[in-house]
């Protein structure tokens, strides 16, 4: 049977490109959500060392370093992943993806709370999904 131009593709093919973002929102919601129940707190800024914060201050890198810190707490910065993922452009999701992962787990050896933990593995396991093939982004 061929297929006419401008159809609509069938529902198994059109699901088929949702898959990878709904798998990569499933991943990322986890932490933001428990960290709201919580009480939404900061990820990584209270394991910085004294010197290191101030360093960001005298440079002018405090003020963003905050704002993605709780981006990333509030789960915004993984919302943006998965529009990009499902928008295609997959590389700089997996950028961001990967950033909060490290982030995360290197807060988690600085003494961070375990919540970090699922911070790191959640968002590692992500941009892997997200990471692009072939070199397309």
């Amino acid at each position: 049977m061929r297929k006419r131009a401008g159809s609509r593709p069938s529902g198994v093919t059109w699901a088929r490109g949702f898959r990878r973002p709904v798998l990569v929102a499933v991943l990322v919601v986890v932490a933001p959500v428990v960290n709201h129940v919580t009480g939404l707190r900061p990820l990584w800024t209270q394991v910085l060392p004294e010197a290191l914060l101030h360093g960001l201050a005298r440079t002018g890198l405090l003020d963003p370093w905050l704002l993605f810190d709780l981006l990333a707490a509030s789960g915004v910065v993984g919302a943006l992943a998965v529009v990009m993922v499902a928008g295609g452009v997959r590389l700089p999701a997996t950028v961001l993806l990967a950033a909060v992962a490290a982030l995360s787990l290197a807060a988690l050896l600085a003494g961070a709370t375990a919540l970090t933990l699922w911070y790191g593995l959640t968002y590692a396991s992500a941009a892997l999904l997200a990471r692009p093939r072939g070199g397309r982004s």
